[in-house]
């Protein structure tokens, strides 16, 4: 029996052969970006399509590339593309970052890299892969897609705060600045466990912010994260 799609109120996807699962980051972080100034983008690792699919609806003139590695999950970005009403905009690319040729540079990067440096309790070993990351490799990803961003583009990233704490300094050696910083934690009275990252190649003041996903029940969604996914998450 067919696995159950995804849904969301303007498409559904299929996930089940990807090897990262859909997830609240990667609709965060897709829903939270400012890609209002981009004419192309390239979603790192992008799975089964989720972030470039739900930027695609968001801008609809812009072209959207997908770069993913692991097989499964770039044949289900496919099929998930053939049921897609704005397909013309996207196309997904398979291969590893640090020997693809990409076809051009980009005004926004956007990924949900895999960031945890240690191992993980996921029982699907592609799974594991998708999540865990060796140590530095995530400097040395952002060092390649600095080299495939325009000089006015924009690398955006969603991270554990933890992860952004270790990898700050390097990420401000290869001369990123923070343009727009969001601090996330799950409702109110938690700790923040993620961070929303847009860098730039300038010096910027940033512009911080914090949000709370949920209201104190730790159920309903709060009224920030309602207004950044209301086109796209069925309603509660």
């Amino acid at each position: 029996m067919k696995a159950k799609a995804f849904q969301f109120k303007k498409f559904n996807l299929q996930h089940s052969a990807s090897a990262h699962k859909i997830g609240t980051d990667g609709i965060l972080l897709a829903t939270w970006v400012d890609a209002s100034k981009a004419q192309s983008i390239l979603d790192f690792g992008s799975g089964c399509g989720l972030i470039a699919f739900i930027l695609a609806q968001r801008f609809p003139k812009m072209q959207i590339h997908g770069l993913e590695k692991d097989t499964a999950s770039f044949t289900e970005s496919l099929h998930n593309l053939e049921q897609f009403p704005l397909a013309h905009s996207i196309h997904f690319l398979l291969g590893e970052l640090e020997s693809i040729e990409l076809p051009r540079k980009y005004d926004l990067i956007i990924s949900n890299p895999p960031y945890f440096e240690a191992d993980t309790s996921a029982p699907d070993q592609r799974r594991a892969q998708a999540r865990t990351i060796e140590p530095g490799k995530l400097i040395n990803y952002l060092s390649i897609l600095k080299k495939q961003l325009n000089a006015d583009g924009t690398l955006a990233l969603i991270l554990p705060s933890t992860s952004w704490q270790i990898n700050r300094p390097a990420i401000f050696d290869l001369g990123f600045s923070v343009k727009r910083i969001c601090k996330v934690r799950h409702q109110k009275g938690k700790d923040y466990k993620r961070v929303l990252i847009e860098l730039s190649q300038k010096e910027i003041e940033p512009l911080a912010t914090e949000m709370d996903l949920y209201v104190e029940d730790g159920i309903m969604r709060s009224d920030a994260y309602q207004r950044l996914c209301k086109d796209f998450l069925l309603d509660q």
